[in-house]
Order: structure tokens, then C-alpha cells, then sequence
């Protein structure tokens, strides 16, 4: 069975393809080239890579994904959302867990 086309499925230009493409290439290498150099110190370099890292998730969901603000695209929004309170709720609960459980062993001694 072949790919969903339709007029309601989302398609991105070349131009769109190649624009994302040369973002992701100078994030990723902003990023590479910080961690590599060790130009700043850990903290400046952890955000650097942290703000490139979300940045670079965005630039993936617009160009190659097509999750733009339309209205035919409001599902897939939700659910992006959705999937993203999800991982919140599972790595804070996770850090949570984990320090308790820490302190909770620290007691005994």
C-alpha cells in the first residue's frame, strides 16, 4: 500500500527541505564546535547545547514534519503536546523517584 497523498496531506517544497536542512547543519555545528573548542565554561556550554538541541527540535518539527499553525494541522499539534507533557511527567517523576530514594537510603547511616 502506497503513501497517504491527498489534498489535506502536508508537503513541503524543496526549498522548504533544503532550508531545514542548512538549519540542522548550523546547529548541530554550533553546538559541536562549542563542546570541541571548550571555548566557555561547563555551565555556558551546557545551556549553549541545550538551547541548540531545542531549537534543532523545532526546526525539525517545521521543515520536515510540516507542523505548521493551520488548522489541518491542529491534531498533530495536540498530540505533539501531548507526547511532550508525557516525557515531562515520566523525567521529572523519574529525578523525583531517584532523589528519594536517595535521601531515603541516606538515613540508615
Amino acid at each position: 500500500m502506497g503513501h497517504a497523498q491527498g489534498p489535506n496531506v502536508p508537503h513541503g517544497t524543496l526549498s522548504d527541505y533544503i532550508w531545514g536542512l542548512i538549519w540542522s547543519v548550523i546547529l548541530t555545528a554550533i553546538a559541536f564546535g562549542v563542546v570541541i573548542t571548550g571555548s566557555f565554561d561547563k555551565i555556558t556550554t551546557i545551556v549553549i547545547v541545550l538551547v541548540s538541541a531545542i531549537v534543532q527540535i523545532f526546526v525539525q518539527l517545521f521543515y520536515f514534519l510540516h507542523m505548521k499553525r493551520t488548522p489541518d494541522q491542529s491534531w498533530n499539534i495536540i498530540t505533539g503536546l501531548f507526547t511532550i507533557v508525557q516525557v515531562l511527567i515520566l523525567f521529572v517523576g523519574t529525578l523525583w523517584v531517584m532523589y528519594h530514594l536517595y535521601i531515603n537510603m541516606q538515613i540508615g547511616y
